[in-house]
């Protein structure tokens, strides 16, 4: 029996892979603040939901919609780290 947690973030990389961006944002808190590190074009801090959908049409924009996820394995915990 999987973690309820890794249930949900099944749910949401399943919900993106096929553009389902409704399911995945009902998964998001509306104050979602959500970090892309690093230097490149898509490096920032993007606040509320709004903004995560920008990012995400972003990504796709950039990689002229041929971004996909593969997920391997999904590690979900009760504790959260701040």
């Amino acid at each position: 029996m999987a973690h309820p947690n890794e249930d949900l973030l099944r749910q949401g990389y399943q919900a993106f892979a096929t553009d389902d961006i409704d399911t995945v944002l009902s998964l998001f808190a509306q104050d979602i603040v959500w970090h892309m590190a690093g230097t490149s074009q898509l490096a920032g801090e993007y606040r509320g939901h709004q903004q995560v959908v920008g990012f995400f049409g972003r990504i796709m924009e950039l990689s002229g919609g041929t971004f996909r996820l593969d997920i391997h394995d999904v590690l979900a915990v009760d504790r959260f780290f701040a």
